[in-house]
């Protein structure tokens, strides 16, 4: 079924103007503006102390991913995507101006601010996310032309990576991002968890949390690693399957191309007193598999695909330790995976 707002497909029309591909990912999901306090901790009865405070910034999966693939590759041509609003755009383009992507995808939607959102960080990676804001959304203000702006952008695209979308429109832009030959992976939210088997992505990547309830499987009584069998057979997508378990639980990973798997193990890391501010962790990973994956057309497969994973993985920890050598390491790393398995990386030409 058509959604009433968002009209036909483009898919024709882009193909007959040739698009060339303009962006090595192109990133679509929700856009907040977040305001971060991190407390002692937190507990039934609601009291604990500010520790710490951080100005208001963006947020979302798309912000996230693109950051984490700033971190290691300069030169890369990034697309970010979603609404915002009309009122406080160009105070968002300000703050995403560090990113250096293409902004011209954050719709304004006119009238409205875009939504805002609190996150209270506590101690053992627990967080509260306060939803302040939330006058926009993809359901209500995604018209004809800004659909038709969000297919353009996957279109250009060789890699997009979707995440915290409607079911429908994320099972409609999977459907096109195949017909441009656009590799697409899949960073499931909460409304596409109970669609998993009706969205076809070529990788889907979720945490242990988010398997458990897209699954079914709630509670300790199923293991880890049955968890992930499930999701496995749960999915469709026809390349990669990636579960994460934070710093203290392996990553799962499935390639269909080669019929291998592998278990990462973490990484284990200690914050100060023990408070690591994990926020956006697996959406940088996320927008990190998006970008190797996507770089060759028949995909990576076996050993390449262990070895992205687990530099995604790096990527997460130098994020969260902050180390000017972490940095240079894993940007030499980046370099070796380059030369190694993608052999071509192909910077696209960019055309207006």
């Amino acid at each position: 079924m058509i959604h009433p707002l968002w009209g036909p497909t483009m898919s024709r029309q882009i193909n007959q103007n040739h698009l060339t591909k303009r962006f090595h990912v192109g990133a679509v999901s929700s856009f907040t503006l977040e305001t971060i306090k991190r407390v002692d901790r937190l507990t039934e009865d609601g009291r604990c102390n500010l520790i710490e405070a951080w100005p208001e910034q963006p947020g979302g999966l798309a912000y996230y991913a693109i950051r984490a693939i700033r971190s290691f590759d300069p030169k890369a041509h990034l697309g970010i995507a979603g609404l915002v609003g009309a009122v406080d755009r160009s105070h968002v383009l300000d703050a995403v101006r560090s990113l250096e992507a293409e902004t011209r995808f954050l719709l304004p939607v006119s009238g409205k601010r875009t939504n805002k959102s609190e996150v209270i960080l506590g101690p053992d990676d627990r967080k509260i996310i306060v939803r302040c804001s939330q006058a926009i959304g993809f359901e209500g203000d995604l018209n004809p032309r800004r659909y038709q702006q969000i297919e353009n952008v996957i279109a250009r695209s060789q890699s997009c990576l979707l995440g915290n979308l409607p079911a429908e429109l994320t099972a409609r832009l999977i459907s096109h991002a195949r017909e441009m030959e656009t590799y697409t992976v899949l960073g499931a939210g909460g409304q596409q968890f109970g669609h998993l088997a009706d969205l076809p992505a070529n990788a889907l990547m979720l945490n242990q949390q988010e398997a458990r309830q897209a699954t079914g499987m709630i509670g300790e009584n199923a293991g880890e690693e049955t968890v992930f069998n499930a999701v496995v057979q749960l999915s469709p997508v026809d390349h990669v399957v990636i579960m994460t378990g934070g710093d203290r639980h392996p990553i799962y990973v499935a390639d269909r191309l080669s019929g291998q798997r592998w278990k990462l193990p973490p990484k284990h890391l200690k914050g100060d007193n023990g408070f690591l501010n994990t926020l956006g962790a697996g959406d940088m990973m996320a927008g990190t598999i998006a970008f190797l994956l996507g770089q060759k057309q028949l995909g990576l497969r076996g050993d390449a695909v262990r070895e992205a994973v687990g530099f995604a993985r790096d990527v997460v920890t130098t994020h969260l330790t902050q180390l000017a050598t972490d940095r240079a390491k894993l940007r030499a790393r980046y370099r070796e995976i380059r030369d190694q398995y993608l052999l071509e990386p192909a910077m696209p030409v960019l055309v207006g």
